[in-house]
């Protein structure tokens, strides 16, 4: 069989033409971009028939370990000069990727089939953890210790447990929301959505109004004059013990620059859940506040189409895999909850001018 000598940056770039990748969303096709590239630059510009498994092996030690960047990446744009390790769960993400260029490379012949170094991937990968839906949620009780414990932390911590709680919002749709896409006359915040790949207008609820107007007046206190390009939950500024005068812990206090993103706020939801003295969720993070809200949506519309809208889904499947729901088992729940086999049976009465067949048979005798 001919194998063609087509370089593995070439074949990464084919890859990530192709109808497959391309007709993911941005925020995934950017994940594609960054696996591939990573393991271009782990292994080299090598000849795409001569990928092995040690190029592989070393791609998810560095992606298990961290380190440095690649070359011009959003996080260096940003600002930042290291990141963490990734966790198993995104590594098993990371693998998914790897396994569907190894089979683009198949498929184009650009590697020999008789080779697959992707298979050894899923031998010790971690198996993804099932929950029940209410396992990762919180009460209404919980919820309000939440959003008061977020709130004496820092009260950008709050709005952040607000814009879970009430908005349902995302972690990357609560970091790219700008203080002009909240609308208090017409009662909408302007929200982009990556997975959609468009903007959606989200309804305020009469709480959520109230935490948003408190937060922009205390950001008007701070920094003056609103101005529409600030972002909403802004960037904590990284201080120096020598230049900052105040309580070195986090406060109410700490400076922040409003013209910049956060750059994550799973950490601040997480120790959020701690203060208010909340015990561990599965799956726990700023999705515990996503799926929080939604359920909350269905126990006061009953709706299951109403949670899908609000959570901006386009399928009532992916909605009902979110929160767990499932209408015909509830339905059959109650069928079977409600059956007895061997109960005594109760015939009904016969109407006044029906004969039993008994009788009708006897008389024609």
């Amino acid at each position: 069989m001919f194998i063609s000598d087509k370089r593995l940056r070439a074949a990464g770039e084919d890859f990530l033409n192709s109808a497959r990748v391309t007709g993911y969303a941005r925020g995934t096709q950017r994940n594609y971009r960054r696996i591939i590239g990573r393991l271009v630059e782990t292994a080299g510009n090598i000849k795409a028939s001569d990928l092995r498994e040690r190029h592989i092996d070393a791609l998810f030690v560095d992606l298990r370990r961290g380190g440095d960047e690649t070359e011009n990446s959003w996080r260096q744009r940003a600002g930042w000069q290291k990141r963490t390790g990734r966790a198993n769960r995104t590594l098993n993400t990371d693998r998914a990727i790897v396994r569907a260029f190894v089979e683009f490379l198949h498929r184009r012949h650009y590697l020999s089939p008789e080779f697959n170094p992707a298979l050894s991937m899923g031998e010790n990968a971690p198996r993804k953890k099932t929950f029940h839906i209410d396992d990762a949620i919180l009460t209404y009780e919980e919820g309000r210790r939440t959003l008061d414990a977020a709130g004496q932390r820092h009260l950008r911590d709050r709005v952040v447990v607000a814009l879970g709680l009430f908005a349902g919002l995302r972690e990357s749709e609560i970091l790219a929301l700008r203080v002009g896409g909240v609308d208090f006359r017409q009662g909408k915040i302007k929200v982009w959505r990556d997975k959609p790949d468009e903007w959606h207008y989200v309804k305020m609820s009469v709480p959520l109004a109230k935490e948003l107007r408190s937060w922009l007046d205390h950001l008007q206190v701070l920094y003056g004059e609103l101005q529409s390009d600030w972002y909403v939950v802004p960037a904590k500024l990284r201080v120096l013990p020598g230049k900052y005068k105040g309580d070195f812990r986090m406060n109410q206090h700490w400076p922040m620059d409003p013209t910049r993103p956060a750059h994550g706020v799973c950490k601040d939801v997480i120790g959020a859940f701690r203060a208010a003295g909340i015990p561990k969720k599965a799956d726990e993070g700023a999705h515990t506040l996503r799926r929080t809200a939604a359920c909350w949506v269905l126990d006061a519309t009953g709706d299951i189409r109403a949670v899908m809208y609000f959570l901006g889904h386009k399928q009532q499947a992916t909605t009902e895999l979110y929160i767990q729901y499932n209408p015909q088992a509830e339905k059959m729940d109650g069928a079977i909850a409600a059956w007895d086999p061997f109960g005594e049976a109760v015939e009904p009465e016969p109407a006044g001018n029906v004969v039993s067949l008994a009788d009708r048979r006897r008389r024609a005798v």
